[in-house]
């Protein structure tokens, strides 16, 4: 988790795998009120969460038995690439989510600003996940260069023709008309 005075800010700009996650503390059967699915202007969750807009593509909202075998912390590592050693000091404060989750990902939030959540919303935590990125490394032999930029020559040659092909196919077509000539 991360700084708690800055965990409920957002640039607006879709950071690599941020996540804020927030419990619904409604009944599940009130579910498609809240469900991204077919979101309008009367949608309630970007009021609840005190955002002006959210895009509802990047917006899940479920009940917690959804995943209760799996478990709301492995969720979020397995299925959304959070380091499994940022979300593990969490995950009895995740397991706890009893109603109904939801998860804000970076690219839902279209403007700067701060979550101002409010009864029924409950934040949970925020998540990010690091980018890796791994150096090129030089190819280690002289026998490699070429290879990946170059690639086999396309010129035909004497050799490269299919002589063989040819002389079997012929062949093969003698020997067939002849078959044929004889049953006639």
């Amino acid at each position: 988790m991360s700084d708690p005075d800055t965990e409920l800010d957002f640039t607006g700009q879709p950071d690599p795998r941020t996540i804020w996650v927030f419990e619904l503390q409604v009944p599940a059967d009130e579910l498609p009120m809240w469900e991204p699915d077919g979101a309008d202007a009367d949608w309630p969750l970007p009021g609840v969460l005190g955002v002006g807009k959210l895009d509802p593509a990047h917006v899940e909202v479920f009940p917690d038995n959804r995943i209760a075998e799996y478990g709301l912390a492995r969720y979020l590592a397995d299925a959304n690439g959070m380091d499994e050693a940022v979300v593990a000091p969490d995950a009895a404060k995740l397991e706890s989510v009893s109603e109904l989750v939801v998860l804000i990902h970076s690219r839902a939030l279209l403007k700067p600003g701060r979550f101002a959540p409010h009864p029924p919303a409950r934040f949970i935590g925020k998540y990010v996940a690091k980018g890796h990125l791994t150096a090129s490394v030089p190819l280690a032999s002289r026998s490699s260069d070429g290879v990946i930029a170059g690639g086999r020559s396309t010129t035909v040659t004497h050799n490269s023709f299919p002589w063989r092909v040819v002389a079997l196919s012929s062949l093969l077509v003698a020997i067939f008309a002849g078959l044929i000539w004889w049953l006639a």
